[in-house]
């Protein structure tokens, strides 16, 4: 891996903070390059040793936990982290258990150039497994509080098979301070956030909180509040917005730094954050730059927002309940995201051409052996009949040997390819995800013998559970019509009575969502977006789900932050149009008016419209007379 490319010092600084802030609430990788660079630049006193000692595992929690993280075995091997944000409240609850807010995993997948996300509601039930004790059912955040970090880690891993190398946990004291050192966080606000519990500090209260909706910039409280709200919707939004938080904060530390602001997000960072590593030891500069270079690096729209979907409440208390092939799919997704979904959406939504098909050989043209790893009885066979219904050639090892692997010991299955076949590097891939959470790599020396000629060698781990993918690995998304309705004489109204409010033209969207009406709360608010700009926020509500706001943006800034790097520009019939996908789903389209107009159509938290009616609501923008 070669270094990221010369900077000044002033985007350097900027890259610092953006990757600090990106692993403290995420990927470890940004921690770790953001201590290469501050190594590198010598900022200040800082000393990086001492500032990657204070961040290495040194809790008896931490420490325990990190004894069972995996340890990375190859260099460009994807890595797993476990991000475990918590709270340990003062003044009367200062005795009361810390809890885990926060639990959530990120996968950094340097050869696929992929970051992914799965987050868990904290009321979701799930089999807890403490160290020592029998497994037991509660909601999963009660694992931290009741056995700590360790106990985090072996529910995580139980529940999804997905095996981790860093253990990343977050003080969220430390959260609001590094965001206030920061300067704030600009976020999208989809709608107005309100609770004061009128005096009251006991019985039926929650969180105060006090957001008006549109895009703003938010301190650290502010911040907390809006990442950890779940009041008024569901746990499924609350991750939403931590997810979409994390996107956001690294937008601000890439678009406006301060150099006088690095001692003290470095330092908050030391008193805050601690990070546990597969096979132990401290951080290394070694690691950071490989981290740094892959986060310099990645690729619009492939940044993956994973959840897991139809979580139920169970009628006799708060938990939710989770179907077990959705949470499976959910992982599946979470190590595997689809890197072609963006491509693919933005063909479907008519605004890309189609791209040529990747060849793959066929499965009647690979022959494949598979290895017990795991040591249970029957795994080697289960596969290989899976895979031959599949239409592989399976074949098995001659005079009745037994199709073991060197050793039971291997945690996740691997898929090797023999290097000498050609097609076998775009084979593997594809079995691989037929496993989930199986790892391609090419035949090491100990295999080979065992291939008996195969050009393929599954070994099962034991993350495989007698059964591989049902359906398709990958989801072919196609063209959807729109859902539309007229809307102009119920918006424009609204947009021509505060047009003198502001100094640029505004626009009036002619077509809404079918489902969506203006908000009946705050449907619309002019606002000071900072010191030299207003803007114009549109709140619509649809129908179809309790947290379902969406809202169209006016402003006449168009360095904001969230409109760095969109993923397509295109001319579409006279007017210029910005993309933004998360994954498959279009999160944004930012369309150009007179002068440095731009107007931004923003889905739902959970991306509820349609690609296609994205795109025809900004289409459908017109820009009205001053």
């Amino acid at each position: 891996i070669q270094p990221p490319p010369v900077q000044t010092r002033g985007r350097l600084l900027g890259a610092i903070v953006g990757y600090l802030a990106l692993g403290m609430v995420t990927v470890v990788g940004g921690v770790l390059g953001g201590f290469y660079l501050v190594a590198q630049e010598s900022v200040k006193d800082i000393s990086a040793h001492d500032a990657l000692n204070d961040m290495s595992a040194h809790s008896v929690g931490v420490k325990r936990a990190q004894a069972e993280l995996a340890k990375l075995s190859q260099p460009n091997q994807p890595a797993v982290a476990l991000i475990i944000g918590y709270d340990h409240r003062k003044g009367i609850e200062s005795s009361v258990p810390s809890r885990s807010d926060t639990i959530m995993l990120v996968r950094a997948d340097p050869v696929a150039k992929t970051i992914s996300l799965l987050s868990f509601p904290r009321d979701m039930r799930v089999p807890i497994h403490c160290p020592g004790k029998l497994p037991y059912e509660s909601k999963i955040n009660g694992a931290y509080e009741a056995c700590g970090e360790t106990g985090t880690l072996e529910t995580v891993q139980a529940l999804t098979g997905v095996q981790v190398n860093y253990l990343i946990t977050v003080d969220f004291h430390g959260f609001k301070q590094i965001v206030d050192h920061l300067g704030g966080v600009w976020i999208d606000v989809d709608h107005r956030y309100f609770n004061d519990n009128g005096g009251r500090t006991t019985g039926d209260t929650y969180a105060t909180i006090n957001l008006w909706p549109g895009y703003q910039k938010l301190n650290g409280s502010q911040a907390l509040d809006y990442a950890r709200f779940r009041h008024t919707d569901s746990d499924l939004y609350r991750v939403a917005r931590q997810q979409i938080f994390v996107q956001a904060l690294k937008q601000q530390a890439e678009a406006n730094f301060s150099p006088a602001r690095v001692d003290a997000i470095i330092g908050a960072l030391r008193r805050n954050v601690e990070i546990g590593i597969g096979g132990g030891g401290e951080l290394d500069l070694r690691t950071l730059l490989k981290y740094a270079h892959f986060i310099y690096g990645l690729p619009n729209g492939h940044f993956f927002r994973g959840h897991i979907n139809d979580l139920v409440q169970d009628s006799g208390s708060s938990d939710l309940l989770g179907d077990p092939t959705k949470i499976a799919n959910a992982v599946q997704e979470f190590q595997n995201p689809q890197v072609d979904a963006p491509a693919q959406a933005a063909v479907a939504a008519r605004i890309a051409r189609a791209p040529k098909k990747k060849w793959t050989p066929p499965p009647s043209t690979t022959t494949l052996i598979v290895l017990n790893g795991n040591g249970v009885v029957g795994s080697a066979g289960a596969a290989s009949s899976a895979l031959g219904l599949r239409g592989y050639k399976t074949i098995v090892p001659p005079n009745g040997q037994k199709a073991n692997a060197p050793t039971f010991s291997y945690f996740q299955t691997e898929v090797y390819y023999n290097p000498a076949w050609g097609p076998g590097k775009l084979a593997a891939p594809v079995i691989a995800k037929l496993f989930g959470s199986a790892r391609v790599a090419p035949m090491p020396p100990n295999i080979a013998p065992l291939a008996y000629g195969a050009r393929i060698v599954v070994v099962v781990g034991k993350t495989f559970h007698g059964t591989i993918a049902t359906g398709p690995t990958t989801t072919e998304i196609k063209h959807v019509p729109p859902k539309l309705r007229p809307a102009l004489l119920e918006t424009k109204p609204v947009v021509v009575a505060v047009r003198k409010k502001l100094h640029f033209r505004l626009a009036a969207p002619s077509v809404l969502d079918a489902n969506s009406r203006l908000d009946s709360f705050v449907p619309s608010r002019v606002y000071p977006l900072n010191h030299d700009h207003k803007a114009l926020r549109l709140v619509f509500k649809s129908a179809l789900d309790v947290g379902g706001y969406w809202g169209i943006e006016e402003s006449d800034w168009p360095e904001a932050p969230a409109l760095a790097n969109p993923s397509y520009t295109r001319r579409l019939a006279g007017r210029t149009y910005d993309f933004y996908l998360t994954g498959a789903h279009i999160h944004m389209v930012v369309a150009h008016g007179p002068g440095n107009a731009r107007y931004w159509v923003v889905n739902t938290l959970l991306d509820l419209i349609s690609n296609e009616t994205m795109v025809s609501i900004a289409k459908g923008l017109r820009v009205l007379p001053r």
